[in-house]
């Protein structure tokens, strides 16, 4: 595979030992029928210099993860991905499956499915916190211990969750949690795009994550926002959950300043709304689905864009500093 095209700015993660591109590419829409789109994809992500995939247990019933398993397998590219994968996700009617052995059978599935003895980084897809804390990050460890992940993490954990389990990690000798990832986009959710789902809008939230920007890194998901900033988002195609979660009178406004953001720097309406989330102080790392080599070429030059604050503040406020 060929290598970056232009340097891109990344994070450091030390429990990987490495740097990781700040865009990383979502899977969800890998699929079995859709497997040649998938794999454009993958192969323009790695002739970019893209290195870190996002994907689930729950995506497409385990879809996703095997189309990009078979990616990797073809193209002999296990050491250069870095996978992120989360299990652990509610059942169909949203009861919880916080336990050791449903974390068990998740990764072991998973691995099974991408073709590989390990993952990078694995996520809890939820949390439930009815259960003690050290009780997941017990059964965390424990697959650490055993090789099978490199590093784990919390998907749509609370801060204060995150910081109970680095307490209760650090107490009892155990592997922390090193990574977060909550939904983080410009359109600001009027309600969760599903149950359980978190987000990093509140300015608290933002601080912490701020102050805790080494210790936690904030992997934000649907970073373009269920591509709402499109160009051809129509909400009467567009998946229920995005819709209520994101079509307002507010959002509607900040994408109008995005567009007009857009036409003055040279740039498109999501490439705006991208860089607003690569340009905040806490450099999140941006997890973004692309369909198709286009758009995702498109995502990859917003990583030599740079909003000020200035810019960023008027896009989510409206108001001039």
């Amino acid at each position: 595979m060929a290598g970056m095209t232009a340097p891109a700015p990344t994070r450091w993660l030390a429990p990987l030992g490495r740097d990781v591109s700040r865009i990383g590419l979502g899977s969800v829409p890998f699929r079995f029928d859709r497997r040649d789109a998938a794999f454009a994809v993958l192969d323009a992500w790695a002739e970019l210099g893209g290195d870190l995939v996002d994907t689930a247990a729950i995506y497409g019933g385990g879809e996703s993860e095997q189309v990009l398993g078979e990616w990797l397998a073809s193209r002999g590219a296990r050491d250069r991905v870095v996978i992120l994968t989360k299990g652990a996700h509610p059942d169909a009617d949203w009861r919880s499956r916080m336990s050791p052995e449903a974390i068990a059978a998740d990764i072991e599935a998973s691995l099974d499915r991408l073709g590989t003895d390990h993952v990078d980084i694995y996520m809890l897809h939820r949390d439930d916190p009815d259960v003690p804390v050290g009780e997941i990050v017990d059964a965390l460890h424990e697959h650490v211990a055993a090789g099978r992940a490199r590093s784990v993490g919390g998907s749509n954990w609370s801060p204060a969750r995150l910081e109970a389990a680095a307490t209760y990690a650090a107490d009892a000798g155990r592997t922390p949690l090193t990574s977060s990832s909550v939904y983080f986009g410009l359109a600001e959710p009027a309600q969760p795009y599903t149950p359980g789902c978190l987000d990093a809008w509140d300015e608290p939230v933002r601080r912490w994550y701020a102050a805790n920007v080494e210790r936690w890194p904030l992997f934000a998901w649907s970073a373009q926002s269920g591509g709402f900033f499109a160009d051809d988002f129509d909400p009467a195609r567009a998946a229920r959950e995005a819709v209520d979660a994101w079509d307002t009178a507010p959002n509607r406004a900040r994408r109008d300043r995005a567009q007009a953001l857009a036409a003055r720097r040279g740039l498109t309406t999501p490439q705006v709304a991208l860089a607003w989330v690569l340009s905040q102080p806490f450099r999140p790392i941006a997890l973004a689905a692309m369909r198709d080599p286009v758009r995702l070429r498109a995502a990859w030059d917003v990583l030599s864009v740079e909003l000020d604050e200035a810019e960023r503040r008027w896009l989510e406020t409206g108001d001039e500093v």
